[in-house]
């Protein structure tokens, strides 16, 4: 009898978690909730976590894609939108459009994400690498190279800069307790300033340039 209360207990909860909406957002956001509404523009739904607490209400714009209950999946993003709903089966098309979809790379600000994962520098070389177009695969590793050449020069320069502005006022001050020329300090500091905030400068134009290159390198590999 304990058994069965207890088989009959992990079956109300396997088919209630199972019950579930899933939406996953652009960007990495992914949240469980109740659907309570689809409606022309916007999607109205209840966080699975709080079933009675407030409604919520969320752009279709600001959605990636959302996983019914029912396994049927609605495709909401405006780049291919699915004609999916609750109650259809998807289509071949529909199914190449989700295809398709999962293969981008999204673009959050000046952050990446891939299947849901965020892309660094390596994870976008391997991306890359599995493009199946030789001619674009090629196309994308130089533009790649390019922003390990920018991500190089900002950590070289960011580190080279500072470094030598602190080394440079040091040089200058035992130059002082051997000669005892004060004017040789005070030039070797102004010197080491100079040095830092250049080196600091170029390594902050470097972060900017490999930030655009990675949006652009994004950009051409989701052209299909």
């Amino acid at each position: 009898m304990r058994s069965t209360c207890i088989i009959f207990f992990l079956f109300i909860c396997f088919g209630h978690i199972h019950s579930q909406d899933t939406i996953y957002f652009n960007g990495r956001t992914v949240e469980a909730v109740r659907i309570v509404k689809v409606g022309e523009r916007d999607i109205e739904y209840n966080r699975f976590d709080n079933l009675e607490g407030p409604l919520y209400v969320t752009s279709k714009r600001d959605i990636h894609y959302i996983k019914f209950a029912n396994g049927k999946v609605d495709t909401l993003t405006s780049a291919g939108r699915a004609k999916a709903t609750q109650g259809q089966d998807m289509t071949g098309d529909i199914q190449n459009q989700l295809v398709n979809i999962d293969r981008r790379i999204y673009i959050d600000r000046d952050r990446l994400s891939y299947q849901g994962e965020t892309v660094g520098e390596a994870k976008l070389r391997e991306i890359i690498l599995a493009e199946p177009n030789a001619e674009k695969q090629q196309m994308l590793l130089h533009e790649h190279h390019k922003l390990m050449s920018y991500k190089k020069r900002q950590y070289l320069f960011g580190f080279i800069g500072p470094g030598l502005g602190v080394l440079i006022p040091a040089a200058g001050f035992v130059l002082v307790k051997g000669m005892g020329e004060s004017p040789t300090f005070l030039a070797s500091v102004g010197a080491g300033v100079a040095v830092a905030v250049t080196g600091i400068i170029i390594s902050s134009v470097n972060k900017h340039k490999r930030t655009k290159q990675k949006m652009a390198i994004a950009r051409l590999y989701n052209k299909r």
